[in-house]
């Protein structure tokens, strides 16, 4: 009975023993997870801010490509009216050098 008894508590000492070590190998795995958890978190924050600093950076662009169409617009009305006004000029310019025709400006 004694010998029973001293290989149960041989046996409980070992799972007891194996217990602990098990329970050491968890806290270091779970330390281990926090730790990276903490670095996923944070590079995802920085995914985030680089995220939102790309929409901002479009939505530059978007604004400053808009801006550039609305000035060649611009530049093509006016490019287009100084042509008008240069065919003008030199219709102007035939019309004061027929001769026997007098030209007065303003009416």
């Amino acid at each position: 009975m004694l010998n029973t008894t001293e290989i149960e508590l041989k046996s409980c000492r070992e799972d007891l023993a194996m217990t602990h070590r098990s329970k050491h190998k968890l806290v270091q795995w779970k330390m281990g997870a926090k730790k990276r958890l903490a670095e996923l978190e944070a590079a995802g924050a920085d995914a985030d801010a680089a995220q939102r600093h790309m929409d901002k950076l479009k939505a530059e662009q978007d604004k400053t490509k808009a801006e550039l169409e609305a000035l060649a617009g611009i530049e093509q009305r006016a490019e287009q009216r100084n042509a008008v006004g240069a065919h003008c000029t030199q219709r102007l310019q035939c019309v004061l050098l027929i001769p026997g025709v007098l030209f007065f400006a303003g009416g």
